[in-house]
């Protein structure tokens, strides 16, 4: 691209290509213009001007980091007189179809043929289908700017024409560029310039060191470790025949959760957050021995120590994990990524559920599960740590925008632990603990549901479906919160909505559900009457869990506002989860609440949580540039 000089107004007028505004540098060019033509003009209070030296020191300053400027694409519509000159007015153009999806040199060609004609339909030398990406049977425009022409022979230069692709995707896209990722579309052919080829070169990820490999990585070893602790509670109870010594030992692991999470931080200050994931996955295979020496020996005591030792390492682990989830993909992909990663935990369920369908699917009586599934789940745990040796340090994952991911804690680790404090003690926090709670209370109610009303594999049965469904739902959640060309207020705001209406309608069903059993006291199996009443409502708060779960992680990402924050949050999120599941194993281990106290008391907290979390969904996307969030506009946004 080239700067517009005042000699070319006219032809613009009749040629009225797009051209890239950058907004940043118009004040700088309008101090410049007057500088540069009257300097005796320019005074400071009491009328003291100020060395023209200063002020060419103060426009250079103004003018630097380009990669934060706020940048439009405009085209010119008319010239208006006004007092202090002419004006070229430009419209302002808010949606296009994305220039970073392009897959074709001939798409190249017709891209760059559009922008400088925006109009036609076709090339007319070009025999090719590619749509002009401006046209839009309802086109979306801006407020229009009007621009002095006399600002153009400044030597601050705002106003560019002649645009390439790889202009529109640099300034306009935040560089997000699927193409580039291994495909190599942007060949010599394209005639590149060097300082785009560069910028290029950075874009082309290897594959090991992409946010999706590390996402793999992040969920293999989510599989390892939380995804078969939760296989083993799907089997309900750890697989026991009563729930409440599990429930103990879980309510044990959340309490001890609560304070590693909150350190973790300051752990990651010394061994980074890759040391903190390794860590992080040490503690489960002892939880599991425990479980497996239970079920078989009935040995007690271990299931509380190997509690112990999973509480200590899995607070690590699920704030490391979670600040990797948000801090390693690019923004607009964060939700889809999130979601993938968070299939990994659900396959171990899926896995644990098939497994046990396996080897229990003759027995349809209540009681506790084959002690043969507790030795695979130990061996696959114990592979955790090798399997999160491979993820990428911060500064070796390459995203497709090119900008680099950086979570380093750099304070000491008393001031890291005060810095948490405060950031718990924010407001836009404090009105989520609520809503949190509503989301991971109910992980003990539906284990413990399925336990107490379930036979053996009716309840490996719940595990293996609930599992699938959730997978499903918290994906096609993931792509709506991608959805880039959607209005990112909409978005929170829509799958606020439709999660806590759900949540509510499930509750009422699991209300009236354990009311019922709590006088009848049935053992349901799959070829019993009412099954499906029964069992259903069990699969549903599962998906709930998981789609909770993966919003909360969005909101997250949402409200952060720098990488160390980041880390931050996600400690308290996964700490904040933790108390409140202390609390709900805890309770389930009284009998009372294990039958019914938990349900009333889990419907009463999402009532409670619904207004204060709302308070905080209806301020995402309202703030201009707001940090760590998608572009707020369209389909190519602007970073405006």
């Amino acid at each position: 691209m080239r700067p517009v000089v005042p000699e070319e107004v006219g032809d613009l007028l009749k040629w009225r290509p797009l051209m890239l505004f950058n907004r940043t540098l118009l004040g700088p060019a309008y101090i410049e213009s007057i500088v540069s033509s009257s300097p005796a003009l320019v005074t400071s209070q009491g009328g003291k001007a100020l060395p023209l030296e200063v002020w060419d020191m103060i426009i250079d300053f103004s003018s630097c980091c380009p990669e934060n400027h706020l940048y439009s694409l405009v085209r010119p519509r008319l010239l208006q007189t006004s007092t202090g000159g002419d004006e070229l007015v430009c419209e302002r153009y808010k949606r296009w179809s994305p220039f970073g999806n392009i897959k074709e040199i001939e798409e190249i060609e017709m891209y760059r043929f559009y922008l400088a004609h925006p109009d036609n339909l076709h090339h007319p030398n070009l025999d090719s289908t590619c749509p002009n990406p401006f046209y839009f049977s309802f086109p979306r425009f801006g407020s229009p700017c009007a621009i002095p022409t006399a600002l153009l022979a400044s030597k601050i230069k705002f106003l560019h024409l002649e645009l390439t692709v790889p202009d529109v995707i640099k300034n306009l896209e935040d560089g997000y560029c699927t193409c580039c990722a291994g495909k190599h579309v942007f060949g010599s052919d394209f005639g590149l310039d060097s300082a785009t080829k560069r910028w290029y070169s950075q874009l082309v990820a290897k594959w090991n060191r992409s946010p999706i490999y590390n996402a793999t990585i992040l969920g293999l070893c989510s599989f390892a470790a939380p995804g078969l602790w939760g296989a083993m509670n799907s089997l309900g109870a750890g697989g026991a025949q009563k729930p409440y010594l599990v429930n103990t030992g879980n309510a044990l692991t959340f309490c001890l959760m609560i304070i590693s999470c909150w350190f973790t931080s300051g752990i990651v200050k010394y061994v980074g957050i890759k040391g903190a994931l390794v860590i992080g996955t040490i503690g489960f295979a002892p939880y599991s021995a425990g479980l497996y020496l239970n079920n078989r020996y009935g040995v007690e005591w271990l299931v509380i120590f190997g509690a112990a030792c999973c509480g200590v390492s899995a607070g690590i682990f699920w704030a490391a994990e979670a600040a990797i989830a948000i801090g390693y993909p690019e923004p607009r992909n964060r939700g889809r990524l999130v979601a993938y990663w968070l299939s990994f935990t659900r396959l171990g369920q899926i896995m644990g559920g098939a497994i046990n369908l396996g080897l229990n699917a003759d027995r349809n009586e209540a009681g506790k599960v084959s002690y043969k599934v507790y030795l695979i789940f130990i061996a696959l745990q114990a592979l955790g740590p090798f399997v999160a040796f491979l993820l990428n340090k911060p500064s070796q994952v390459q995203r497709a925008d090119g900008k680099k991911v950086d979570m380093s804690i750099h304070d000491h680790p008393w001031k890291e632990f005060k810095a948490t404090t405060r950031t718990f003690l924010k407001k836009e926090f404090l009105l989520l603990i609520f809503w949190i709670g509503q989301g991971v209370y109910s992980e003990s109610v539906f284990f413990t549901y399925i336990a107490l009303w379930f036979s053996v594999r009716a309840r490996a049965l719940g595990s293996f479906v609930s599992g699938i469904v959730a997978v499903v739902a918290g994906n096609l959640l993931g792509v709506w919160l991608d959805q880039n060309q959607i209005a990112l207020k909409k978005r929170a705001r829509y799958a606020y909505a439709v999660i806590m209406t759900l949540q509510g309608g499930w509750w009422i069903w699991l209300t009236i559900n354990v009311t019922k059993f709590k006088r009848d006291g049935p053992i349901y199996d799959w070829s019993d009457p009412g099954f499906g009443a029964a069992f259903g409502v069990f699969v549903f708060l599962v998906t709930g869990f998981q789609l909770n779960y993966n919003f909360a992680f969005f909101i997250i990402g949402q409200i952060s506002n720098n990488s160390q924050e980041t880390v931050r949050l996600s400690a308290l999120l996964r700490g904040t989860e933790s108390a409140w599941q202390a609390l709900s194993y805890g309770l389930n281990a009284l009998p009372i609440m294990a039958t019914v106290g938990s349900t009333y008391l889990n419907f009463g907290i999402w009532a409670v949580a619904i207004f204060p979390a709302w308070l905080v969904i209806r301020q995402l996307g309202k703030a201009e540039g707001q940090a760590n969030s998608d572009t707020d506009e369209t389909v190519a946004v602007e970073k405006a």
